[in-house]
């Protein structure tokens, strides 16, 4: 910390803050130079308190003897600096900042972001790491499915293989009375019943009317794959698992 102005204080103030962290007495935070003093208060503290933990603990005093001693200490106007280099500052998160830009780009480098799907980290990490050291290939990559499979199924996951492939699905069938579901939800089944799969856009483009909008199919279609009654994959297919129920 470096002073660069001794001020008398010739005009007593109505009230001073006392601290009743450091028991220091502060002016009032109108005062032009209140910041000022708080962050070297800080420093003098060796970073003990925050800015906003030294303020909340601040209580305002207007005993004579308070005053007189707060007036009779005037206020000293600091400067910050680091040692080794001359530059000076005004403030405690100016300097923060220079030390952030000459010393921690030191030590770290921002990279981009890595997005890695479970295909790709299974080509290359298993591939690469484990099966091409191995001569049966097939037979890694069946255990893998296996033991997934197995953890799969104590979960609430289900699994459900289409064309010999298998699909985990977040939610389960749920036992649901289809008779008791609305009009919407049953005209959703009725489309899908017999269809191998069918989109999301096309189903709605045919239960839509004037009555129906796309928001309350959407909304019926998510309710739906939420009770296991159809499953939505990502490419907005939707295929029927009432037959299944």
């Amino acid at each position: 910390i470096k002073i660069v102005r001794e001020i008398e204080i010739n005009n007593p103030p109505q009230y001073v803050l006392r601290c009743d962290l450091t028991n220091k007495l502060f002016p009032p935070q109108s005062h032009n130079l209140y910041e000022n003093i708080i962050e070297g208060e800080i420093i003098k503290n060796h970073f003990k308190y925050n800015k906003e933990k030294l303020v909340s603990k601040q209580k305002q005093t207007t005993e004579d003897s308070d005053i007189e001693e707060f007036v009779k200490s005037g206020i000293q106007e600091v400067l910050f600096m680091i040692e080794g280099i001359k530059k000076e500052y005004q403030s405690i998160d100016i300097l923060m900042g220079d030390i952030e830009n000459m010393y921690f780009n030191n030590f770290f480098e921002v990279k981009d972001k890595i997005k890695i799907n479970v295909k790709k980290m299974t080509e290359e990490m298993f591939s690469k790491r484990i099966i091409d050291e191995l001569p049966e290939k097939r037979i890694v990559l069946s255990k893998i499915r296996s033991c997934l499979t197995s953890i799969f199924k104590k979960t609430k996951y289900d699994i459900q293989n289409i064309n010999g492939q298998s699909y985990i699905c977040a939610y389960r069938k749920n036992k649901v009375d289809l008779d008791s579901l609305n009009d919407i939800s049953k005209k959703i089944l009725l489309e899908l019943s017999g269809k191998k799969d069918l989109k999301t856009k096309i189903l709605i483009e045919t239960i839509k009317d004037s009555e129906i909008t796309g928001i309350d199919i959407l909304k019926q279609i998510k309710w739906l794959a939420t009770e296991g009654i159809i499953k939505q994959f990502t490419n907005g297919k939707i295929i029927s698992n009432t037959s299944k129920l």
